[in-house]
C-alpha cells in the first residue's frame, strides 16, 4: 500500500521460524539488531484479504524489548521514510490491518482474525 505507514514486516523464508524472520526483517528494514531473547510475542492474526481470497495469512507480531543500533531507513529504494508515532496518535495512512493489530496489542489481546467477514 504505497503511501501508507507500516511496521517492519515481511514473509517468512523456507525453513525459517517466525522469530528468525522478525529479527531478519527488522535488521533489513530498520538497521537494528535484536536478539531472540529480546523478542516478546504480542499478537497472532489470522487474516483474509478481500482482494486476495485465494490466500490467507498468519501475521505474527513481536515487540522488541531492547535492540542495538540506531534505527534508520535501511531500504530507501523500498520505503519512503522511517518515523516513530505515538500509538495513541497514529496518522490516518497506516495500513488498516496493522492499525487494528496495534489497537488489539494495546488491549493485550494475543489472537485475532481479520477480514473474514467481508
Amino acid at each position: 500500500m504505497n503511501g501508507y505507514y507500516t511496521l517492519p514486516a515481511g514473509k517468512v523464508e523456507k525453513n525459517e521460524p517466525y522469530t528468525k524472520a522478525a529479527l531478519r526483517e527488522v535488521y533489513e528494514e530498520a538497521g537494528v539488531k535484536v536478539s531472540e531473547d529480546n523478542l516478546r510475542h504480542v499478537l497472532t492474526m489470522h487474516r483474509q484479504e478481500a482482494e486476495d481470497v485465494d490466500n490467507t495469512w498468519v501475521d505474527v507480531f513481536f515487540e522488541a524489548v531492547d535492540y542495538s543500533g540506531e534505527p534508520y531507513n535501511a531500504e530507501p529504494h523500498v520505503h519512503g521514510e522511517l518515523v516513530w508515532f505515538d500509538p495513541d496518535e497514529l496518522p490516518d495512512k497506516v495500513i488498516p490491518m496493522q492499525k487494528t493489530a496495534l489497537g488489539l496489542i494495546k488491549k493485550h489481546e494475543t489472537f485475532a482474525v481479520w477480514g473474514w467477514d467481508r
